[in-house]
């Protein structure tokens, strides 16, 4: 026990001393979401990792929500429609990342397999998971982007 609340408290000192950073900077600019860090398992990662690993930083649908870029939502749908076979509109794409509050893409709220699984098993991501290596849900994502098990490992 005394372990586990020594890790919380130098997570928490990294939390405080980031805040102090950020605020001495750039006094103009707060703090946002994408410096937050959330404690996991003895480790800190970015609050918009996804489960799977991706960055939902990096995502078109998240891009274009963010920046409220219509046309980049148009391109989004396009692709995603075609990638998946699927009837996906532009009024779809709006995202504001799959471990945060906020609006989410019906597949990543409702159909992400990765999602569902992680949260069914009480998971932060699929990183906390003893499954991760073997598990066949994840591993699409992990063979093709080779970023998010580092992302996942932290």
């Amino acid at each position: 026990m005394g372990d586990v609340c020594a890790g919380r408290t130098s997570m928490f000192q990294d939390l405080v001393r980031l805040l102090a950073i950020k605020k001495k900077s750039d006094q103009k600019n707060p703090v946002d979401r994408h410096d937050i860090f959330i404690i996991e398992e003895g480790h800190k990662m970015k609050k918009m990792i996804g489960y799977c690993g991706l960055d939902c930083e990096k995502c078109d649908a998240y891009l274009a929500t963010i920046n409220d870029d219509q046309a980049l939502r148009e391109k989004t749908a396009k692709l995603w429609a075609e990638l998946n076979q699927a009837p996906i509109l532009p009024e779809h794409i709006h995202c504001q990342g799959c471990r945060v509050d906020g609006v989410k893409t019906i597949f990543c709220d409702k159909l992400c397999a990765i999602r569902q699984c992680a949260l069914k098993k009480g998971m932060a991501t699929c990183g906390n998971c003893a499954d991760l290596e073997s598990c066949s849900t994840v591993r699409v994502i992990l063979e093709n982007d080779s970023s998010a098990l580092a992302n996942l490992k932290g």
